[in-house]
C-alpha cells in the first residue's frame, strides 16, 4: 500500500515536471503572442498622446473605435496569461475523483 502511494506521488511529480518543461519551451511563443498586442496598444496610446499634445481633437467615434481595439487586445493578452496559469498549476494536491469507466 505504501509503495502504491509513493508510486502515485512520483507519477504526479513527474507529470508536474513535464508540465513545467513544456511551459519553459512555450515561453518564446508566449512572449511573441503577448508582444504583438502590446505593441499595438502602445502605438494606439502614442498616437492619441501625440494628437493631444498637438491640440488635435479626435472625433468621439474614432476614440471609441481605438479604445475598443485596445480592450480587445487586452482581453487577448489576459486569456493567454490565464491559459498559462491553468496549464502550470500544480494539480497533485487536488482530490482524486471517482468515476465509472463504463
Amino acid at each position: 500500500m505504501c509503495q502504491l502511494l509513493e508510486s502515485r506521488e512520483l507519477a504526479m511529480q513527474l507529470l508536474q515536471s513535464s508540465r513545467l518543461i513544456s511551459l519553459g519551451q512555450m515561453a518564446a511563443g508566449v512572449a511573441h503572442e503577448l508582444n504583438q498586442p502590446l505593441a499595438a496598444i502602445s502605438a494606439t496610446a502614442e498616437g492619441i498622446l501625440l494628437r493631444h499634445e498637438r491640440g488635435d481633437r479626435l472625433p468621439p467615434e474614432q476614440v471609441d473605435e481605438m479604445m475598443g481595439k485596445v480592450m480587445t487586445m487586452i482581453q487577448r493578452m489576459t486569456a493567454i496569461i490565464e491559459h498559462m496559469r491553468t496549464f502550470s498549476r500544480d494539480h497533485s494536491e487536488e482530490p482524486a475523483s471517482i468515476f465509472d469507466v463504463n
